[in-house]
């Protein structure tokens, strides 16, 4: 049995990525201290900025108010528990 590492399974991920037409950027790239910093600390799991223009670019008709409120619904959790979410 061949051992697959958590490298070659990541490598093999963005190159499927890539593929599609996805750019991929490293980590320390958009990292908190970084000068293209994307978030503000390495426990946001969403890029915000990204999300928000995505939502906006879907859906053009709306107004930005919606786009926020779309993404603060995505981002904010109703629920105690993420499991139960």
């Amino acid at each position: 049995m061949a051992f697959l590492s958590e490298d070659a399974l990541e490598q093999s991920l963005l190159d499927q990525l890539r593929g599609l037409g996805y750019s991929v950027l490293h980590g320390e790239t958009i990292a908190p201290d970084s000068p293209l910093a994307e978030r503000d600390s390495y426990a946001d799991v969403v890029l915000k900025a990204r999300l928000l223009a995505a939502v906006a670019r879907i859906n053009p008709q709306l107004p930005a108010s919606a786009h926020q409120d779309a993404v603060r619904q995505v981002l904010q959790t109703g629920l105690p528990n993420l499991l139960a979410e």
